[in-house]
């Protein structure tokens, strides 16, 4: 095959470095309703061992983002709805990039008794 792309499939690979966030949370007036944006920067500077050894990956960096909408019932009881998603781009050795994308979302309620 003469492709330059190098399709990979580890389902439990980790990325580690540092990071940045920045969690900006925002009251909607006088409402029980809150918003809220965290971004995050991240520079991946060691990978798993089977991520290295099967793509020759190198240090890349990491871009993502939270946004948190909290709804305060009651005092004891509040529902948060939760989206992230982050994007990774890291170097190889083949002298491509390998790209990752995360994304999740998350329907929380808290009771504080």
């Amino acid at each position: 095959m003469l492709d330059t792309e190098i399709l990979i499939s580890i389902p439990g690979y980790t990325l580690h470095g540092l990071y940045a966030r920045v969690g900006l949370y925002f009251p909607i007036g006088d409402s029980p309703l809150s918003i809220g944006v965290i971004p995050e920067l991240a520079h991946a500077m060691n990978t798993s061992e089977e991520l290295a050894q099967l793509a020759g990956v190198s240090d890349g960096f990491i871009v993502g983002a939270e946004a948190h909408v909290r709804l305060e019932i009651i005092d004891e009881l509040a529902v948060t709805l939760l989206y992230r998603e982050a994007h990774a781009f890291l170097g190889s050795e083949t002298g491509g990039q390998l790209g990752d994308a995360e994304r999740f979302g998350v329907l929380r309620a808290e009771y504080v008794f």
